[in-house]
């Protein structure tokens, strides 16, 4: 089961928990909009540009993790030459 934290990180990207998958909002420009409204008003456009970007990158790793195409921490670590 998520943590809260996580679901509530997932509800912020637009995403639905169901079990054993995430499903992203597909709808592009809904999602900028959104993004966009939770702004301050002094945001600049590299704010703008910065929200979208680390939104689709989180978007690609969710993905990527959702298809089981992952490392392990453990083999990160290891390969690095960092004992747990």
């Amino acid at each position: 089961m998520p943590s809260h934290n996580l679901v509530r990180t997932y509800s912020m990207l637009g995403c639905e928990k169901i079990p054993g998958s995430i499903v992203m909002q597909t709808n592009v420009k809904q999602t900028a909009h959104e993004l966009i409204e939770q702004l301050n008003d002094q945001a600049s456009w590299d704010d703008v540009i910065y929200e979208m970007v680390l939104r689709k990158e989180i978007e690609a790793e969710l993905a990527d993790s959702a298809a089981g195409q992952v490392t392990p921490a453990g083999d990160i670590l290891k390969e690095s030459g960092i004992q747990e």
